[in-house]
């Protein structure tokens, strides 16, 4: 037990062995002092008075000895220390080093170290995949020693203002001469290194061949510049064309209204003429002249209702619409009101789904339901006519429409009948312009909207359309690719 107690204490305590170390020391000085009478030899030839005796110089010279061999054993002692840490901090680099020696010798980028002065103190290998030299080539030279002057002013610059702040280097570009002459552009990243004292040392870092990423980055930009210049090109073409077109449309525009406007007259008095002449002299006339009479004052009555529908649709992309939010019920009831008096001989049933408010100009909605509902009538194929005024939600847009159960007609006709003057049946058939449907696709193209049919032969047909659901200005312009996709899902869900 107390084996151990002691082995405890000489292990754990420094000062107790210290003692330990001194009485080692200082029992065998005094005993040699004593032994060889070198106190009395001390006190014979350099002390002339009694002051010190021969007692007291011994044990003065023993403890001068046992202080200075105590003192050396204890320098002794932290030099071989710090020998032995230096050796484990050398190895521990020589392992790091030698850890990370395939790293930095298989990488493609190249890894350095330069001081203070920006001066090359390592260079690894792949310098001279990079720039043709070899890391001794490298050594004790400056990067700006391997680039065109001008970029050399620049980055040395650069690199001043890194140094005076101690700041990293981050994804420098920069361009380099390779051995041969030819330019290279790389990326320089890099870390200050510092002493342990805490002094600046350098900078520690590694650079990375990117040309063919800044050739591919040109010629990207140059390509971008080409399109650019064509799109541009491609964008005034098409304004110029655009413009012609709409100076043509206008163009057009005004010739069919005034040439409507001035057949207007002509019409009148043919009228006018012809019921005077059968009138005045109808029981004289033969009766072949008073059927031909009869004949022109019809001819001339259709000519009249083409005419004013060729106005009508001529009007549409003329006049300036009002858009405000409106009731569509409203519309519709307004439509059914004009024509009162054909619903009540043709006795018709009609169902109403719930209607929104929209933003449009009533007039013109008014107009839309008019001549939907009118067709609708004009094709109801001698039953009793029931129409559905339909809304409903289609992948998030609201579709409204007027739905029959008239004659319908075959899918293949569906675009052809909003065509202005197209018509599927004769005019002995189904009296009309076959202009009605085209003004119905003008009112709704304006409203920022796209119409369509959904229809069989003999099963009634289904017209929907579509409107802006925000106020409508005069140059806002609609998506033609979402209209199509809109309607080809109505389609699809058809009932």
């Amino acid at each position: 037990m107390i084996d151990r107690r002691l082995k405890n204490l000489w292990n754990g305590n420094q000062s107790f062995r210290d003692i330990v170390l001194i009485l080692a020391i200082c029992i065998p000085v005094l005993y040699i002092t004593f032994s060889l009478e070198i106190a009395e030899y001390i006190h014979r030839f350099h002390f002339s008075n009694e002051a010190w005796d021969t007692h007291e110089l011994a044990v003065a010279f023993m403890v001068l000895v046992a202080g200075m061999l105590v003192f050396s054993f204890r320098r002794w002692k932290e030099f071989r220390r710090e020998v032995g840490e230096r050796r484990l901090t050398q190895a521990a680099l020589v392992e790091s080093r030698e850890k990370f020696r395939p790293l930095v010798e298989t990488t493609c980028d190249w890894i350095w170290e330069v001081d203070q002065n920006g001066v090359y103190t390592y260079c690894s290998p792949q310098v001279a995949d990079i720039l043709g030299y070899s890391p001794d080539e490298i050594l004790g030279k400056t990067p700006f020693q391997l680039m065109p002057d001008e970029e050399a002013r620049r980055v040395a610059g650069i690199f001043g203002q890194l140094v005076a702040n101690k700041e990293p280097i981050r994804m420098l570009e920069n361009t380099n001469l390779r051995k041969n002459g030819t330019a290279v552009v790389l990326e320089t990243n890099g870390m200050p290194v510092y002493e342990q004292s805490g002094e600046f040392r350098g900078y520690r870092g590694v650079d990375r061949d990117i040309t063919d990423r800044k050739l591919a980055e040109i010629g990207l930009q140059q390509a971008h510049d080409v399109l650019e210049a064509r799109v541009q090109e491609r964008t005034a073409e098409l304004k110029s064309l655009n413009q012609e077109l709409v100076t043509r449309v206008q163009a057009l525009d005004e010739f069919t209204y005034f040439a409507s406007h001035d057949l207007q007259e002509p019409l009148r008095k043919i009228i006018a003429f012809g019921g005077l002449l059968r009138d005045d002299l109808g029981d004289n006339l033969p009766p072949r002249v008073c059927e031909d009479v009869n004949f022109m004052i019809d001819a001339a009555d259709r000519m009249q209702v083409l005419v004013n529908s060729l106005l009508e649709l001529s009007r549409l992309g003329r006049k300036a619409y009002k858009f405000e939010r409106i009731s569509l019920r409203h519309c519709v009831d307004c439509a059914l009101d004009s024509l009162s008096v054909l619903l009540h001989e043709k006795k018709v049933q009609f169902v109403f789904d719930d209607l929104p408010e929209v933003w449009g100009d009533e007039t013109a909605l008014i107009g839309l339901f008019q001549n939907l509902i009118g067709n609708a009538l004009k094709f109801s194929s001698g039953v009793s006519p029931v129409i559905h005024v339909t809304c409903e939600e289609v992948d998030g847009a609201t579709v409204y429409g007027v739905r029959d159960n008239g004659i319908g007609l075959d899918p293949k006709y569906a675009d052809q009948i909003f065509q202005a003057f197209k018509r599927l049946h004769g005019q002995q058939e189904y009296k009309g312009t076959g202009i009605g449907l085209a003004i119905c696709r003008k009112i709704v193209e304006l409203h920022g909207g796209t119409i369509w049919v959904n229809s069989e032969f003999q099963k009634g047909a289904h017209f929907r359309f579509t409107l802006s659901e925000r106020p409508l200005r005069e140059e806002d312009s609609t998506c033609e690719t979402s209209r199509e996709n809109l309607r080809s899902s109505c389609s699809q869900k058809t009932t």
